[in-house]
């Protein structure tokens, strides 16, 4: 079963921001994220957290399988990597940026 909560905040001089979780079971979150995307129930650009760099890898490569270009960022990648996805995600090359939480600072 699947919980979406959601919590959208207008900011007067910024752009519209809106923040939704999803609760789904292990073994379908790539297929959520896969029909959230390419459905295009996500209309704008998006920030997708994943757990680990593997998760963040895996999400990635599983995405392009169905036609959905997105970028990958973790701690893993050289900084002039990060970099450079940074640059391409605020250019509009991608719509999709899988981030990977960073345990190291915790």
């Amino acid at each position: 079963a699947a919980a979406v909560t959601g919590e959208a905040g207008k900011a007067k001089a910024g752009p519209a921001i809106s923040h939704f979780t999803l609760e789904v079971a292990a073994k379908d979150k790539l297929l959520y994220c896969m029909a959230l995307l390419r459905l295009g129930l996500c209309k704008r650009k998006s920030l997708i957290f994943v757990a680990n760099p593997d998760a963040a890898v895996r999400l990635r490569l599983f995405l392009h399988k169905f036609g959905i270009p997105c970028c990958a960022l973790h701690a893993e990648l050289p900084a002039n990597s990060r970099a450079h996805i940074l640059q391409e995600f605020n250019r509009g090359i991608y719509d999709y940026m899988i981030a990977a939480a960073d345990d190291a600072a915790a």
